[in-house]
């Protein structure tokens, strides 16, 4: 019975090329637009090296200081009281913010208040954002680097194909090394198989390399980079700048992702007793952590509540992916009806030798899923395609959209799902039609 399904779905498929062509167009879009969306966010947001536990992390990145002063206006309301005109004024108050300095944070704000916070189990402060002009082999390479302590290691597990982190002691004695990546190793030392000991020049200064990080999708400004040197390098009036902003930022390592909520309100209780300094008109300071999806979010579509910020993106993306899923949905169902139409006389023939609804509705649905397959074979490759042009391209400067066994599932899946609703809506449709109305049907 298994095998004659078979064979009848594919003659069938063969019979109207141009519905079976514009179906598995339909459906291999349809994956390959979901693959890229999931790899891209995946790419981005997903847990895996060198953030593995990206559930557990909040970051500090981001630091106001505003003036907020009262505003007071009366509201004058013209009532008639007794044919009399009567004024009734109302006084409203309310907080005005007319200036506002949003940074990083400073070094010296990070470290005197944020080391002992509940809840945490690890935490690292880190500046980006410097770019070294390197010269080799008459070559020139701009590249881009970060300020980290020896936490930052133990945070973020970078996957090294040669040496280690360097340890706290080195950090403290301001030792000259640097951690490379592999792109670095390649562009700096070239064909150079082992460069633990070699030397990079920045600014006129011998950094010797103690490791090597390989290369990975994520885009994240805080873990991308080519150079990774210890902190105690950054000059220090900028480490003891007592200004609440500058260049760093801070991560953090939960218990449980849960204690996001007991690390804000305990942030936002310290922040209260940060003096602003006298010279300047800020009275207020605003420091919130942040889950990595909170400040991703915030950062592409930005709102001072970043929970806002991450539900706005959530419904955006929710809305493309339903777009990119029920269009091609009611495509396929339109096409699904008009050559399940075109077989009303088999239709007919088969209810009247003794074939039930069951047997209609499970023969026209797995010829749908037959064509969902070979349409998630084609889109499959497709994704490869177009995953290898994006990431050729380089569109997304440094980031890499890897394919994911996972990604493909969920998104074959989702494919299935629409593919099986396309065929079982039209074919229960046709299968309730008489025997005599199906029998009165021409065969094109």
């Amino acid at each position: 019975m298994f095998k004659n399904y078979i064979k009848l779905a594919f003659k069938v498929l063969a019979r109207r090329k141009f519905f079976t062509f514009i179906s598995l167009f339909g459906i291999s879009l349809t994956l390959m637009i979901l693959m890229t969306i999931t790899a891209f966010i995946d790419s981005e947001l997903g847990a895996h090296p060198p953030i593995s536990d990206i559930d557990k992390m909040a970051f500090i990145n981001e630091v106001s200081k505003k003036r907020i002063r009262i505003d007071s206006s009366y509201t004058r309301d013209t009532t008639l009281v007794n044919g009399v005109s009567k004024i009734d004024s109302t006084l409203n108050v309310r907080e005005v913010n007319d200036m506002t300095s949003t940074s990083s944070a400073s070094f010296s704000v990070l470290d005197k208040n944020f080391r002992k916070l509940p809840y945490i189990e690890n935490y690292s402060f880190f500046s980006y954002g410097q770019v070294y002009d390197v010269f080799k082999n008459n070559s020139k390479f701009a590249l881009k680097s970060i300020y980290v302590d020896a936490a930052y290691w133990q945070v973020f597990d970078f996957p090294f194909l040669e040496g280690g982190p360097y340890s706290k002691q080195s950090i403290q004695n301001q030792e000259q090394i640097v951690i490379i990546n592999k792109k670095t190793k390649e562009a700096y030392f070239g064909d150079l198989e082992q460069v633990l000991g070699e030397e990079i020049i920045l600014d006129g200064k011998h950094y010797q390399v103690v490791g090597v990080v390989d290369d990975f999708g994520n885009s994240r400004p805080f873990i991308k980079s080519d150079l990774y040197l210890p902190y105690t390098h950054i000059p220090s009036d900028i480490l003891n700048n007592p200004d609440v902003l500058g260049s760093f930022e801070a991560v953090f390592t939960l218990e449980k992702s849960s204690r996001i909520k007991g690390v804000k309100a305990e942030v936002k209780r310290i922040i209260g007793g940060i003096p602003l300094p006298a010279d300047q008109e800020f009275n207020t300071l605003e420091i919130a952590p942040l889950t990595l999806s909170e400040a991703y979010s915030k950062s592409l579509i930005y709102n001072e509540d970043a929970s806002k910020s991450q539900w706005y993106m959530i419904l955006i993306l929710s809305g493309l992916l339903g777009l990119f899923i029920f269009l091609p949905t009611i495509n396929l169902i339109n096409i699904n009806v008009t050559r399940i139409l075109e077989r009303s006389s088999e239709i007919g023939a088969r209810k009247a030798f003794g074939a039930n609804r069951t047997n209609l509705v499970g023969q026209f649905v797995f010829e749908n899923v037959i064509l969902t397959l070979i349409g998630g074979i084609i889109g499959l490759i497709l994704a490869l395609i177009l995953l290898n042009i994006i990431n050729s391209s380089e569109v997304l400067g440094d980031g890499k959209l890897l394919f994911q066994g996972s990604t493909f599932v969920y998104s074959f899946l989702i494919t299935m799902l629409f593919g099986i609703v396309s065929g079982l809506i039209p074919a229960w449709r046709m299968s309730k039609i008489h025997i005599v109305n199906a029998l009165k049907e021409n065969v094109s």
